[in-house]
């Protein structure tokens, strides 16, 4: 076999969520305000050391009633505070002016950190949605992840280089039909249905590609050239690279920002992720992919997102000037960071994606006819105003 290994880093530009499925909920993690972080507490040794002390009948009490958080419920029976030794990693939580901060005491020496944060706010908690971990615990992305998100930079490039090629008259032919589709001004369940297929058969033309005897349907999976790309999953990370980030939505003015009731475990920007590809060169010899292609493909598609998205918000104007190899890698990077319609529809992508997602969110108010689609931008707060997901990829040792 002839296998290309290559070792590559995504470096942490800004905070980054991988979720896992799992959330803690206002009383299965301690707030710690003084010390402005969050302990999660290893709930195999908690419960059994609640027995031990007597406290299970009191906990129940707590976790039925309103009146007390964790934090304060521990510090009212565990005098000696035992329960430091149950504690299973620590996540410092970010905080700004306009920001995630939950105020409870305003004689908090924090109170002066977070201005007006509380506003309605107050004597809340959030849930923490949290990162994806291994089975010890420790914080990693998975390499389905990354190459789900290379997957689709591979494929709008493939559509661009494929749109002036005129031998590939098929993958021209599809992208009409669906830009037909998204120009009609009524959508309805069946046109949703048909836009799946559509993008399907565009998918199924750009990736499936492979000459396989023994495979007779060219929508069979085993003829995506995706097969030639492996990605292992990352080394595992440090607890003390997570922090924690609200999840915020502005507009096109920059204003009118939305706090949504919901934090999320992030990597912290400065992190180096440590990841292994491997190309199969064997099932890529016919193709044009290999690694000066892949990170064309990953460039290219940043400029676009850039361009077309986010430079139309306030306060990113200048963001299309960016040209380094950066991928929008999960949760929080916004609908195109993971489509092809930026690709598809060309000059004709706002009122396209707006009519999408005003059929599917109907309350989403997304036929205001906004510049942009979708018209908020998916953001957090990190020492300042920043996007979710931003990670510069670097190829090599």
């Amino acid at each position: 076999m002839n296998l290309l290994t290559i070792p590559l880093t995504l470096h942490v530009l800004t905070p980054v969520h991988i979720g896992c499925g799992q959330q803690l909920m206002k009383k299965e993690y301690v707030l710690d305000l003084d010390k402005n972080c969050v302990y999660v507490l290893d709930t195999k040794k908690f419960l059994p050391w609640l027995v031990k002390r007597g406290l299970d009948d009191a906990y129940f009490t707590f976790v039925t009633s309103e009146e007390k958080d964790l934090y304060e419920w521990l510090r009212g029976n565990d005098k000696k505070e035992e329960w430091r030794k149950l504690v299973l990693y620590t996540v410092e939580r970010v905080y700004g002016d306009k920001d995630i901060r939950v105020i409870r005491r305003q004689k908090s020496n924090l109170s002066q950190i977070a201005g007006q944060a509380a506003n309605n706010q107050s004597d809340k908690f959030l849930p923490i949605n949290l990162m994806m971990k291994d089975p010890y615990g420790s914080p990693y992305i998975p390499g389905s992840s990354l190459k789900g998100a290379i997957r689709t930079a591979l494929l709008n490039q493939i559509i661009q280089d494929d749109a002036e090629d005129a031998s590939m008259q098929e993958v021209v032919d599809l992208c009409n039909q669906l830009r037909e589709t998204l120009s009609n001004p009524t959508m309805d369940n069946k046109k949703i249905e048909n836009l799946a297929k559509q993008m399907q058969s565009i998918e199924q033309a750009c990736l499936h590609k492979l000459k396989l005897n023994l495979v007779a349907d060219d929508s069979d999976a085993l003829r995506s050239i995706m097969r030639g790309i492996s990605i292992s999953d990352s080394k595992p990370l440090n607890a003390c690279t997570l922090t924690l980030c609200r999840k915020i939505d502005y507009d096109v003015g920059g204003k009118n920002p939305s706090y949504i009731h919901l934090l999320r475990e992030c990597l912290k920007p400065g992190t180096d992720v440590r990841f292994t590809m491997t190309l199969d060169m064997d099932i890529l010899k016919d193709t044009k992919i290999d690694r000066i292609y892949i990170e064309k493909a990953i460039k290219n598609f940043y400029i676009l997102q850039n361009r077309e998205v986010v430079k139309k918000f306030r306060g990113f104007e200048f963001a299309a000037e960016d040209k380094r190899c950066v991928l929008y890698l999960g949760g929080g990077c916004g609908f195109h960071s993971k489509t092809l319609l930026l690709q598809l529809l060309g000059d004709k992508v706002t009122p396209g994606t707006a009519r999408l997602l005003q059929f599917l969110y109907k309350r989403g108010g997304h036929n205001k006819g906004e510049s942009v689609s979708p018209h908020r931008l998916k953001c957090t707060y990190c020492g300042e105003r920043v996007l979710m997901g931003k990670c510069e990829v670097r190829f090599g040792g």
